[in-house]
């Protein structure tokens, strides 16, 4: 709540409880100092004046002279907009501390989830290294199986700083560059990939360079994220018009982004990580603590970069596997 409201709300209820404990005062200084003044006149003329007095007369006089003392601290120092007030501070104090604690809790939760997807991502690079180490060491040239075998041993921990869950539908695509089509476009071809609905490899869809994500990151030369393909700031990007888009993929694919792969000193990416999520915003929302989800895709590419660059030093090492076509 706004500081201001609450001291308006604050001084509106500390005068409404001050002309409360006006009326309050007044009617108890009424009923105490009426009452103490009426049984002392009744029980010291009610059968006549005398003197000495008698023992009823000394009882009633005493006690209305207590009614009297009692009556003075119950009416005079008793505050009652004080008190209302002070336990009204005390509340609001106790809302803002249970605020306090409660935006604490979240940003715990939060740096947690951090930590977990900062480990699992480096568990996924230790293991990538297992492999591309044992790669090198037998100078296999095939970069497809150096690639595959890579995310096959990075995948458990790789959902993980992808921060995939179990209701999540999702997609991790590593598609290269290819040439050579009648038409002679660029085209990207999936040679690894980790699905929630397995598929076939020779069927994964072929995307021509700048369609879709990964075409434009192809194209671009550069990281391509789409928090939310249905948001209206995403135009005709995955159009249903698009012979090559499924009529599951607005569901299935609601948040994506695209990283190009970049293998050494070479102006033009070798191919594109792709990675999808049926969440919106999932990638590119901006608002994740510590590592975010589009750290483990940028992971992912230089991985393959790295595959691919001891796969190319291993066929000049006189590899003896024939690399991949």
């Amino acid at each position: 709540m706004n500081n201001s409201v609450r001291q308006e709300i604050s001084d509106a209820f500390h005068k409404k409880a001050k002309r409360v404990s006006g009326v309050l005062r007044y009617v108890k200084f009424v009923l105490i100092y009426g009452g103490a003044f009426a049984a002392a006149w009744a029980g010291a003329f009610y059968e006549g004046w005398t003197w000495p007095l008698t023992s009823p007369q000394v009882i009633v006089l005493a006690g209305s002279l207590l009614v009297f003392i009692g009556g003075f601290f119950i009416v005079y120092t008793e505050d009652s907009a004080e008190v209302l007030q002070s336990a009204q501070r005390a509340l609001m104090a106790a809302q803002d501390a249970s605020a306090e604690a409660e935006e604490a809790i979240e940003l715990a939760l939060d740096y947690e989830e951090a930590t977990i997807r900062l480990r699992a991502l480096y568990f996924a690079y230790a293991a990538s290294r297992n492999v591309i180490e044992h790669a090198t060491s037998m100078r296999i040239a095939d970069e497809v199986r150096v690639i595959s075998t890579c995310l096959e041993a990075m995948q458990g921990d790789l959902r993980v700083a992808l921060g995939f869950e179990l209701t999540h539908t999702w997609t991790i695509c590593v598609y290269r560059k290819e040439t050579g089509n009648d038409d002679g476009n660029a085209y990207l071809r999936c040679i690894a990939h980790d699905r929630t609905f397995p598929c076939d490899l020779e069927k994964a869809r072929v995307w021509k360079e700048g369609v879709g994500v990964g075409g434009m990151a192809l194209a671009r030369n550069a990281e391509v994220v789409a928090p939310d393909t249905l948001a209206h700031e995403a135009g005709s990007l995955f159009s249903l018009e698009d012979p090559n888009v499924g009529s599951l993929d607005r569901e299935r694919y609601r948040s994506l982004i695209g990283v190009p792969i970049r293998v050494g000193e070479d102006e033009l990416p070798w191919g594109v990580v792709v990675v999808t999520n049926d969440q919106e915003e999932h990638f590119g929302n901006g608002e994740d603590e510590g590592v975010a989800p589009e750290e483990g895709v940028r992971a992912l590419a230089g991985v393959v970069a790295l595959a691919v660059a001891i796969s190319r030093n291993a066929t000049l090492a006189g590899g003896q596997v024939t690399q991949s076509q």
